[in-house]
């Protein structure tokens, strides 16, 4: 979970380290009400990746345009040249938007 941010039920975070960076699990629903809480995890798992961030959608269970919207402003922001953005594993109707 992202440190100062109160859990919610639709949507949490873990950060995980990895030898080559940082995993952020995305975990439930990621819509509007989640925008806010996804940017600050994603930009605070980027300060601690190093050279490489995945984020993991495997347990993300749904996610709606602004959702998907938000989190591919977010990444792409976060991609410099020292540091890689991985989205991984996304369920097929997050494929889809």
């Amino acid at each position: 979970m992202t440190p100062g941010l109160p859990p919610t039920s639709e949507l949490s975070t873990e950060i995980l380290e990895e030898p080559d960076g940082v995993r952020l699990i995305l975990r439930g629903e990621l819509d509007m009400n989640g925008v806010l809480e996804t940017e600050r995890a994603v930009r605070y798992a980027a300060a601690k990746a190093g050279r490489r961030l995945v984020i993991d959608l495997t347990d993300l269970r749904f996610m709606d345009l602004f959702g998907a919207r938000a989190l591919l402003r977010v990444a792409s922001e976060e991609i410099t040249p020292a540091r890689e953005v991985v989205i991984a594993n996304p369920r097929r109707h997050v494929r889809r938007l």
